[in-house]
């Protein structure tokens, strides 16, 4: 393998200067921005999956921690080196959500460094580098990526990206082995981090038309045999990606989202990231498909516009083909999006602010070299309005972090950007619960399950919500309509909870078996099924449970005094039997 680009002329000291006052300057934007995360909480989205109620991150790293992270495709996503992040934080930290943001703040504020210091290599230019990079750094559209801890893969596998673009850089002009290897492993882990990198290959490629300059000066055959390598891991990367997705049932049927109504979506999705991108309004951390729940469907005319838009923005890219920056920024924003579109339908989103962590990088630096060439005449106003442009964004950017302070905010926040989704709803809904503002939660969670009525940790929380209130045989019914929807042994115990509230304490101790069939290792179902059959008179059976529930948890208090006390109340029938406890719910 032989590389054709010259080394650049060696760094005076004013060059030196000039890139660390713009580093600085890019890492104080970010910081301003961002830097207010650092006292926010977790968020009920996600986040109780990825670090609070995790089987494995709470604990830290770990032998047994790492092999999980290697070979299990939790989430249906294979991510080894998120995981790993993750725990690296929790063993440092703690389970503290403070700490947590502090490592996507500094993640991303090496991106954005990483970014400038990758185009200045390959352009030369100081100044627009560090334009598109402070666009990329406080852009509204990045905050997702950055102020969501569950988001940690973004920044994660952007990072190991740019690590390998710059390897990349340095292997086009000297062509040594060692250079490519490490572009490939660094590729290799961002992959791991999230498989949002499988087109990165492919940039490759058309940073060889501009602003490397490798082609025509080599032909474009051997352009792409030299990254046969790095596009086989990004297949298999697509391969696993997609085969675990589908094991684990995270891939939306044909027979829900049609190929066509998914290719309308994609269409629509393309012309809407722009358009947010120039003007990035009700930005919200869920947006509905229009096929799906919640959604509403697209119109004709909405497909026929974005596709307009599209075609007419093309043909003005081949209008600017003399100035090669702006097709290849247009290419990196159409090929790094293509496998976040939703050709393949993961989830209920129609698109989401975090797919443009990477993408609007091409239009970043598209835009700020074309305003470079055309404003050569008149730079003062270009520089006037290229501050403006960032000031703006950090203020929006600013106020658009705050939504992700706590649950409830952010939850607010989603139903004032619209339109409303059952997800938010409900998760809006259960942080109001939580935070015992029943009143406030039921209507949002009668919302959800009206948009879903197949939301079954929907109805749960539903049901938790009334019999909080007093309203048991709401909560009966809510109960109920969540444990046909599905299998769970939490439901089945709640509903057990409000029957045995209600006074129907055969139907109470049928759902409680129910929760003890389903999830044999539950030690307070197996205590409540006590309870119950204490009650009942049936004190034989109830010691089971209770010796059940105390060999299951052997530190469960409450278990041991009601299985001591059964054993007592066996031995003398005459002792009153109201000194056990009432079952509860959870």
């Amino acid at each position: 393998m032989t590389a054709t680009l010259a080394r650049p002329a060696p760094l005076n000291r004013r060059d030196v200067r000039r890139e660390f006052v713009a580093g600085v300057l890019l890492i104080a934007i970010t910081i301003v921005v961002f830097g207010q995360v650092v006292q926010f909480e977790f968020v009920n989205f996600d986040d109780p999956i990825y670090v609070v109620d995790h089987p494995v991150v709470p604990d830290g790293l770990s032998v047994d921690g790492v092999a999980w992270a290697l070979t299990t495709p939790y989430e249906a996503t294979w991510q080894p080196i998120t995981w790993l992040s993750l725990m690296l934080d929790a063993e440092i930290f703690g389970v503290d959500p403070g700490a947590f943001h502090r490592t996507n703040l500094i993640l991303h504020c090496l991106n954005v460094v990483l970014l400038f210091v990758s185009l200045r290599a390959m352009t030369g230019a100081v100044w627009r580098s560090a334009l598109a990079a402070s666009l990329f750094a406080v852009h509204p559209l990045h905050v997702e990526s950055v102020a969501w801890i569950t988001e940690r893969k973004d920044v994660l596998s952007l990072f190991w990206g740019l690590v390998s673009l710059l390897a990349w850089i340095r292997y086009c002009r000297g062509g040594r082995r060692r250079d490519y290897l490490v572009a490939a492993a660094s590729l290799t882990l961002g992959l791991m981090a999230k498989p949002m990198l499988v087109t990165w290959p492919l940039v490759f490629l058309l940073l060889d038309a501009w602003p490397l300059g490798r082609w025509p000066a080599r032909s474009f055959a051997s352009l792409v045999v030299e990254k046969i390598p790095l596009l086989l891991l990004s297949a298999a990367s697509s391969v696993a990606t997609f085969l675990v997705q589908s094991r684990h049932g995270a891939v939306t049927a044909t027979h829900v989202v049609s190929v066509g109504d998914r290719l309308a979506n994609a269409l629509v999705s393309y012309a809407r990231y722009l358009g947010k991108m120039i003007w990035p309004r009700d930005l919200s951390p869920l947006y509905p498909h229009p096929n799906m729940a919640g959604g509403t469907p697209w119109a004709t005319w909405q497909i026929v516009g974005a596709g307009l838009v599209l075609v007419a923005i093309s043909l003005l890219v081949l209008r600017f083909r003399h100035r090669p920056y702006v097709p290849v920024g247009w290419l990196w924003y159409l090929v790094t999006l293509v496998p976040m579109i939703g050709i393949v339908q993961v989830g209920s989103h129609a698109m989401a602010d975090r797919f443009t962590y990477l993408p609007s990088i091409g239009v970043f630096v598209a835009v700020t070299w074309l305003a470079a060439e055309l404003g050569r005449g008149s730079a003062r106003a270009v520089r006037a309005a290229a501050v403006v442009a960032v000031a703006a964004c950090m203020v929006l950017s600013w106020r658009q972090t705050a939504a992700w302070r706590d649950s409830i905010t952010l939850g607010e926040h989603a139903l004032q950007a619209g339109p409303a989704s059952p997800r938010m709803l409900h998760n809006l809904g259960l942080a109001l619960a939580q935070a015992d503002r029943y009143e406030e939660a039921l209507p949002r969670l009668q919302e959800a399950v009206r948009l879903k009525p197949d939301h079954a940790r929907a109805w749960n929380n539903l049901g938790r919500t009334w019999q909080a209130v007093g309203k048991i045989d709401d909560a009966i019914a809510s109960f109920e309509r969540a444990a046909s929807l599905q299998e769970n042994a939490q439901f089945s115990v709640n509903l057990s909870s409000a029957l045995a509230r209600a006074g129907r304490d055969d139907e109470a101790i049928e759902a409680a078996l129910r929760a003890v069939h389903l999830d044999p290792d539950d030690a307070v179902a197996h205590n409540n099924l006590g309870i119950l059959l204490a009650r009942a008179d049936r004190l034989d059976e109830a010691i089971v449970y209770f010796g059940r529930a105390v060999e299951i948890a052997r530190e469960y208090p409450d278990a041991a005094e009601n299985l001591r006390q059964a054993r007592e109340l066996l031995d003398a029938p005459s002792r009153a039997r109201e000194s056990v406890e009432a079952p509860g719910g959870s």
